[in-house]
């Protein structure tokens, strides 16, 4: 039989004694309680954890000596920048999908070829394909409103009426990025490898890698614990070229991920210092990198040295 939910809600005072019990040091009381106001108790547990003491009663835990408050919020803001870094990252791959997807095929098939059947893996990814239709059909009914929120969407329809179908870069440029790799996934071979050689990458680790950062833009969007989070989606590592970069390492962890938003940096925004900007943050903060899956001497790394290298030639 299941235990019964009995926990009752607890004031800030209360969890803020209830930390001090625990042997976590607090040197200003009313700090302590404005943070747990404005940050929540519940969203600040898990960085405990990280200060708790090794090798104990995981049901009745106690800070490791000499952990004080400061250090958690320290280590939160740590992992709030980080997101920040990684979205930063993620915008400019986003948008980058959305453009190699509009134009590619809309140049070769149209620009109604997601509304073409022959553009797709059928009968094998029939599913995916009666998906995403599905998923479409019900945008393009909410697009046709009056009171669609897009201006163009609004504009197209008036202009050309609400049986029109939208061209690709209007309908790309809208969907979630689920649904661009749901897309993706759903594309004939000859369309997924002619995209996915603008990315240096095959149609499998491109779309292996898309659903990883699906998942990494989904916990920060959230405002989720990511840096020493063990994802539930593994990337694929497969790919010859970063073989010294990648292999070794924990695919769960956030480095295998930042490893891949530098990967597609490099080609898209060259001109980006994203992998300087990682390195400074890792620097000032100094978290633990084994848990985040870095090794120690990861900066020396040739893969690295060259992002270092490139970075440094830039000024954005």
């Amino acid at each position: 039989m299941r235990e019964r939910f009995n926990k009752q809600p607890a004031r800030i005072s209360d969890n803020r004694r209830k930390l001090e019990e625990k042997g976590l040091l607090i040197p200003d009381l009313e700090e302590c309680e404005h943070y747990l106001r404005s940050i929540g108790y519940f969203r600040l547990k898990p960085y405990f954890t990280s200060f708790y003491q090794p090798e104990q009663d995981s049901s009745e835990p106690t800070f490791r000596a000499g952990t004080d408050f400061t250090q958690i919020i320290r280590l939160y803001d740590f992992d709030r920048r980080l997101r920040l870094h990684c979205l930063d990252g993620l915008e400019r791959i986003e948008v980058a999908i959305r453009a190699a997807l509009t134009e590619t095929l809309s140049i070769r098939y149209g620009t109604d070829w997601f509304m073409q059947p022959e553009n797709f893996r059928l009968p094998a990814q029939q599913q995916r394909y009666e998906d995403f239709r599905e998923t479409l059909q019900a945008k393009l009914k909410k697009w046709s409103k009056p009171t669609s929120d897009q201006e163009y969407f609004r504009y197209f329809f008036k202009k050309y009426g609400s049986d029109a179908i939208p061209p690709s870069w209007m309908v790309v440029e809208s969907l979630s990025f689920g649904d661009l790799q749901l897309l993706y996934q759903g594309l004939k071979t000859s369309a997924r490898k002619e995209m996915s050689r603008l990315f240096n990458l095959s149609p499998e680790v491109l779309d292996s890698w898309l659903g990883s950062l699906r998942v990494l833009r989904n916990h920060c969007a959230h405002h989720d614990r990511i840096w020493n989070r063990k994802f539930n989606y593994s990337p694929a590592q497969n790919l010859p070229r970063l073989e010294s970069v990648l292999k070794g390492h924990e695919p769960s962890r956030i480095y295998i991920r930042c490893i891949i938003l530098q990967d597609f940096i490099a080609g898209i925004a060259p001109q980006s210092r994203w992998a300087l900007r990682l390195r400074d943050l890792l620097e000032e903060y100094q978290p633990d990198l084994t848990a985040m899956g870095f090794s120690q001497d990861w900066q020396n790394l040739p893969f690295w040295q060259q992002a270092f290298q490139q970075d440094s030639l830039s000024s954005c």
